[in-house]
C-alpha cells in the first residue's frame, strides 16, 4: 500500500475511533459490550480521477454476534460521505474500473462470496459469478473489459489403496483421509481440502 492510501486508511480509522470514543465519554467509559459499537475502516481505493474514495467499513451485530462489512464512499475533499452497500453481510475488495464508471467487489449477500459489479452513475448492481468457493485478489484488466481473480479449484484427494464397498446395511467407520502436504490445517479454518488456488 502506498503512503497516500496508508494516510487515507489512518484518517478514516482515526475518525471512526474518535466518534466511538466520543460516544463512550457520554456514557462513562468503555465496557465489554462496546466491541459491538466499534467500527473500522480499511482497504481504501481512490477513483481513477482522484475525486472519490471507496473503503470497507467493518462493524459488528450484537444480535448475531458476527462481524460484517459494507462499502462506503467519500469525496476526496471529505464531503458526501455515504454508504455504497448496506446490510448484514460482508462486502470487501472494492476495485474501480479503469474509467471510474464501475466498481467491482466481493460480497456474500447471496450466501456465498461472489463478484459483483456496480455502475456508479445509476447504482445498478449485477452479480457476475456463481462460484463454489470464494474469490480473492480481484483486479480489472487495463481496458476495463475483464476481471481477474483467484479461487480454489479442488482436486481428487490422494488414495493409497482402493477400499472395498461396504455391504448393504453395514455401518463402517469413515474412510481414512490422506494428507500429503506438510501444512495440512490452519487454526479456525480446519483441515485443508486438496486443491489449488
Amino acid at each position: 500500500m502506498g503512503f497516500g492510501r496508508f494516510r487515507i486508511s489512518l484518517i478514516l480509522l482515526v475518525a471512526l475511533v474518535a466518534v466511538t470514543l466520543q460516544a463512550q465519554k457520554k456514557r462513562g467509559g468503555l465496557t465489554v459490550e462496546d466491541i459491538f459499537n466499534m467500527q473500522t475502516a480499511g482497504n481504501p481505493q481512490i477513483s481513477p480521477d482522484g475525486q472519490r474514495i471507496v473503503y470497507v467499513r467493518q462493524f459488528a451485530d450484537i444480535m448475531t454476534d458476527r462481524r460484517y462489512s459494507n462499502l462506503w464512499i467519500i469525496n476526496a475533499d471529505g464531503s458526501n460521505h455515504r454508504p455504497v452497500t448496506t446490510g448484514l453481510h460482508s462486502d470487501n475488495s472494492p476495485r474501480w474500473s479503469p474509467d471510474g464508471a464501475r466498481l467491482a467487489y466481493i460480497s456474500d449477500e447471496d450466501g456465498r462470496p461472489q463478484i459483483y459489479v456496480r455502475w456508479m452513475d445509476s447504482g445498478q448492481t449485477a452479480r457476475v459469478t456463481n462460484l463454489q468457493s470464494g474469490p480473492s485478489r480481484l483486479e480489472w484488466s487495463p481496458n476495463g473489459k475483464e476481471l481477474s481473480f483467484a479461487a480454489f479449484v479442488p482436486e481428487e484427494p490422494v488414495k493409497l489403496a482402493q477400499m472395498p464397498r461396504a455391504p448393504a446395511g453395514a455401518k463402517w467407520a469413515d474412510p481414512a483421509v490422506v494428507y500429503d502436504k506438510s501444512v495440512y490445517r490452519f487454526n479456525a479454518a480446519g483441515y485443508i481440502k486438496p486443491g489449488y488456488r
